[in-house]
């Protein structure tokens, strides 16, 4: 791409896991963190180099209507253990069904496409077509905080997915 110098544009896809977490998605949330790192990295790179034909955008989305929330279809023997363990959990399980129905709800396929493609032509390093609402910027917001100050933003939000799971139905 260097080479060629012509106009082009590399674009990840990372997941709004990659600036936040959730328990139970360690591996996930790893995955995706370590895509913002890389796709950063280049844009920092080609930067300081004087690359000024390649382009570099990270995509990363919350929820999108797909079958990311159905692992059960594709998994493994050991996979189908880990699910069943995880539904077991009332926090774990709460979280999975909030998240199957929020996916269920998300963001269509084709207006994610648009947004990116919107974000290619601008030259935009970052889209994150889900964290428009109030409550999903404090949450980004308060975890890079945390991460810059070295202060710890998890027990409120913990406290709040606990509270479901503990509440007396009656």
């Amino acid at each position: 791409m260097i080479a060629a110098d012509e106009d082009c544009h590399v674009v990840t896809i990372s997941s709004g896991a990659g600036i936040t977490v959730n328990p139970g998605f360690a591996s996930y949330s790893m995955t995706k963190h370590a895509v913002v790192a890389l796709t950063e990295a280049l844009y920092l790179d080609l930067a300081t180099q004087g690359i000024a034909n390649i382009g570099v955008t990270i995509v990363m989305p919350g929820v999108v209507q797909s079958r990311i929330m159905f692992p059960e279809r594709t998994g493994l023997d050991i996979l189908q253990a880990e699910l069943k363990s995880r539904h077991n959990n009332p926090v774990m399980a709460a979280l999975e069904a909030g998240m199957r129905g929020a996916v269920d709800a998300g963001l269509p396929v084709a207006e994610l496409a648009d947004q990116v493609f919107d974000a290619v032509a601008r030259g935009d390093l970052y889209v994150l077509p889900n964290f428009t609402d109030p409550t999903s910027q404090t949450i980004a917001q308060d975890i890079a905080m945390g991460r810059a100050t070295a202060t710890n933003p998890y027990p409120p939000m913990i406290a709040a997915m606990l509270a479901p799971a503990t509440e007396d139905p009656a």
